[in-house]
């Protein structure tokens, strides 16, 4: 995809997201990408507002839901490339980085990151040297072992404390997440059943799932968005169930 004159939509995001997921590069995008994209999800926003009819509404918010989905990964998949080069940097100076593939803010982030690793690998190198001439000449009285036992035994109690409470927390939002209450309420309007009038590859679906492909006639029912994208480019009908 060309790194100029990217219209954000949510066809195009899919599209990255594909990208990014298929390469171990970082793809490279317009400087403005990020604001590009906080301007478009203003405007869906808006469009939600001011949106009259309630199914017309709820469509614009699974959709919206299912492009932060598609952001949030797509940022987290970027995160751990650049975090990857950092390392490779700081273990290999002589290793070239393009910079021109960082967006701004993650050009920020590589530098922030491979000054700390940097900071860290040279304190580590440091103590190693120095740890062999003191290692001969360093003497821990009994009572001063006991003392720095009994302050390390504070910590990891409660260490041990806090781990257990965000496990219990993690356990309850897990719970919550998965009533049949809240199932029930995201499944409800979201599929359409329609039949495909061409063959259709095989692609990625506004849940992150992989569809298709499918040949003519088919029959599926798939996500609402996807399913009225498919309809406005003529690949498929939709089918009406009366009743």
């Amino acid at each position: 995809m060309e790194t100029t004159d990217i219209v954000i939509s949510y066809e195009t995001l899919f599209e990255l997201l594909r990208i990014e997921r298929s390469r171990n590069e970082l793809q490279r995008l317009p400087v403005s990408f990020y604001e590009d994209v906080q301007t478009f999800l203003s405007q869906e926003r808006s469009s939600i507002a001011s949106s009259q009819l309630d199914d017309e509404k709820r469509k614009k918010e699974i959709s919206l839901k299912t492009v932060m989905k598609i952001l949030h990964e797509f940022y987290d998949r970027r995160e751990r490339k650049i975090a990857h080069l950092a390392l490779s940097k700081s273990k290999t100076p002589s290793v070239l980085i393009d910079p021109a593939h960082f967006l701004p803010p993650e050009k920020k982030m590589y530098d922030s990151l491979l000054s700390l690793l940097n900071s860290s690998r040279a304190n580590f190198k440091s103590s190693m040297d120095g740890e062999e001439k003191k290692a001969n000449n360093l003497v821990v009285e009994p009572e001063a072992k006991e003392q720095v036992s009994a302050s390390e035994e504070k910590p990891a109690a409660e260490e041990k404390k806090i781990e257990t409470t965000e496990e219990k927390s993690k356990e309850e939002v897990k719970t919550q997440v998965n009533t049949p209450e809240l199932k029930e309420e995201e499944n409800q309007d979201s599929l359409k059943l329609i039949r495909f009038i061409r063959p259709f590859p095989s692609f990625l679906g506004l849940d992150l799932e992989s569809y298709g492909p499918y040949e003519e006639h088919d029959v599926a029912n798939l996500p609402v968005p996807i399913a009225e994208l498919l309809i406005r480019k003529k690949r498929a009908q939709e089918i009406r169930v009366d009743g």
